[in-house]
């Protein structure tokens, strides 16, 4: 999960594909277990290991309820327009990254981002995202004329098949890695040292669509620094799935399913790192 400059990074729901309105634009609408939509570009993308120039889209996630949430290299609408945040460190003022949240349609491969918030009102966003299996290309320009672009990585599609659901992890699991090692990486991207007796669990809520993490001898559970969870497919919609977790404001994280059966859940996390979850 990214955190670059004291920053967090940015989201969502499960979807499948259904037939979109006669004028083009994709909605969504309600099937099955979850939200789904008609758009099979609504997921996660990140640009991770790209150079950091102005313009370059270092994050961007399409939410099935229509929200989309974007970190951008660069400083636009700073202090000024609605949707727009340039987050600050203590001591050295604005870090030289925007965030940039509202809502967003698309119509075939053109999207139309409209970021919203305090401030004045701002001009909605142009942009063309083209999928080539676990990569994305996206183009756009904010007002006037500044580009913003990236190739980057499909982490998570929520139309994308995968055979793990949210049904599947509700429940308490206990925590491992596979070679033992006492220092074991949260689902968040950060790590939990556990050590001697002390256990590590993790607790999905189906029903709340919420997950939390503890280990014995924490007075209460530790509030992730995502909160929300639903199982998404990868970007060529093929095995197990893929975790995406979400505080549904701008911070995400992305966990791969390698293996699961009904009591362990082999996972990796922190890029390489694997934990295993054994059903309590």
């Amino acid at each position: 999960m990214r955190t670059h400059l004291g920053l967090s990074l940015v989201t969502a729901l499960l979807l499948a594909a259904c037939a979109a309105p006669a004028d083009g634009t994709e909605d969504a609408t309600e099937s099955g277990e979850d939200a789904l939509s008609a758009s099979k570009f609504a997921g996660a993308y990140t640009s991770y290991g790209a150079e950091w120039k102005d313009g370059l889209v270092f994050s961007l996630v399409l939410r099935t309820d229509k929200t989309f949430a974007m970190t951008v290299r660069g400083q636009y609408g700073c202090g000024h327009y609605g949707g727009y945040v340039c987050p600050e460190t203590w001591s050295d003022g604005r870090t030289g990254w925007t965030d940039v949240g509202g809502s967003w349609k698309v119509s075939g491969t053109k999207l139309s981002l409209q970021p919203t918030g305090d401030g004045a009102k701002a001009d909605p966003l142009a942009m063309t995202i083209g999928l080539n299996g676990d990569k994305a290309e996206v183009d756009g320009t904010i007002k006037p004329n500044r580009n913003i672009h990236a190739t980057m990585d499909v982490d998570a599609l929520f139309s994308a098949k995968h055979s793990v659901k949210d049904a599947d992890l509700d429940g308490t699991w206990k925590v491992s890695t596979p070679d033992g090692s006492s220092s074991q990486p949260m689902l968040s991207g950060s790590m939990m040292s556990v050590t001697g007796d002390q256990v590590h669990t993790i607790t999905f809520d189906k029903a709340k669509k919420s997950w939390t993490e503890s280990r014995s001898g924490d007075p209460k559970p530790r509030k992730p620094l995502v909160t929300a969870y639903t199982v998404a497919g990868n970007g060529a919609g093929t095995g197990a799935g893929v975790i995406f977790l979400d505080n549904g404001r701008g911070s995400f994280d992305t966990v791969k399913i390698e293996s699961a059966a009904d009591d362990k859940l082999t996972l990796v996390v922190a890029g390489d790192r694997k934990i295993i979850l054994d059903r309590q």
